[in-house]
């Protein structure tokens, strides 16, 4: 297969998979490291697809669904706000390290904290301005990383790795999608990629869902239902959903907005 060709199958493949990683195409295709970061190169450079830790996607697919920060924040402000007024003042407790991901649902939760001992960790530039106002009893620490303004948080391998080099007792997790069959879902796989290094360096999650996300799914999964310890939202959750979420074994809270 010449190369032209090989180009066109990824492509073409990723209309349908819209992530694959580096092992995969090597599986594929059976061709040398070179041809194939070659082949890659060439891709980007002509704006087809884009380059991830691990793998590719379409560029089309980067933003596909998401909408700006300040857009998404003030949907179901007063549901989001009950949720996380809930665990802030229930869940957290002096002298927790906790994780503080960037969706616009955890990113409330620091209105609503405590001034006393704790740390969080954080790649959320939102958190980082809002928490100052705790300082100086609390202790802040963010990622580095590269800035993806559209979400104001920090991405890549920086922030990866930044996370998977601590340990925290818990962390507070939203995202765009819910969905119990294919899990929760978020639009821009950077940014999934370093919820999911939080995810490995946490004891305890805590998702933070408004009832408007529940059957709903974005681009990509960033872990099944079942990765929940607890599961806070609003009452708009209906009866069929609580059974589900129960049966998976996640205790669920319920909180009147």
């Amino acid at each position: 297969m010449i190369a032209q060709q090989r180009q066109s199958k990824i492509l073409e493949l990723l209309k349908d998979e819209e992530f694959l990683s580096i092992k995969k195409l090597h599986e594929i295709f059976d061709i040398s490291p070179m041809t194939l970061w070659r082949d890659l190169k060439f891709l980007e450079e002509n704006g087809k697809i884009s380059r991830l830790h691990g793998g590719v996607t379409l560029t089309n697919n980067l933003n596909s669904g998401e909408n700006h920060f300040t857009e998404k924040s003030i949907v179901n402000k007063a549901q989001k706000r009950a949720i996380v007024k809930y665990a802030a003042q229930n869940l957290i407790e002096q002298d927790q390290i906790i994780i503080l991901e960037g969706g616009t649902t955890v990113c409330e939760i620091v209105n609503f904290l405590k001034k006393e001992q704790m740390t969080i960790l954080t790649n959320s530039l939102k958190i980082m301005d809002d928490a100052c106002r705790l300082m100086p009893e609390l202790t802040l620490i963010s990622s580095g990383g590269i800035l993806r303004e559209i979400s104001r948080t920090l991405v890549g391998p920086t922030a990866e790795t930044f996370f998977k080099n601590y340990q925290a007792d818990t962390l507070f997790l939203s995202g765009v999608g819910f969905d119990i069959e294919y899990g929760i879902t978020d639009p821009h796989p950077l940014d999934i990629q370093v919820k999911q290094a939080m995810l490995k360096s946490c004891n305890k999650v805590i998702g933070l869902f408004d009832s408007s996300k529940f059957g709903k799914k974005s681009l990509m999964k960033v872990a099944d239902v079942k990765c929940l310890d607890t599961l806070i939202t609003d009452s708009g959750i209906d009866e069929e959903t609580k059974k589900e979420i129960q049966r998976l074994g996640v205790k669920l809270i319920v909180v009147e907005s």
